[in-house]
């Protein structure tokens, strides 16, 4: 990951944490809404962002705006 950091670590669309920062703010998905059903996913909401958001692994080229009920909105160019 650390060798292509611009990808995962954007801050656009994506932001790089830790893994032991991430997984306790995951939650079970409900069988049949992965593919294979299994995996975990997180919430999309402040207290989510906010603490992801503490623990990036590096400051992203561009500033994290991240998408969410009730985030403030992007002023559209």
């Amino acid at each position: 990951m650390l060798s292509n950091l611009g990808y995962y670590n954007n801050g656009a669309q994506t932001v790089a944490v830790p893994c032991d920062v991430a997984e306790p703010l995951s939650h079970s998905v409900a069988k049949g809404f992965f593919d294979d059903n299994d995996g975990r996913w997180l919430r999309n909401n402040s207290a989510t962002w906010k603490e992801l958001l503490k623990h990036v692994i590096a400051v992203p080229k561009h500033s994290p705006a991240p998408e969410y009920r009730g985030a403030p909105r992007k002023v559209e160019d």
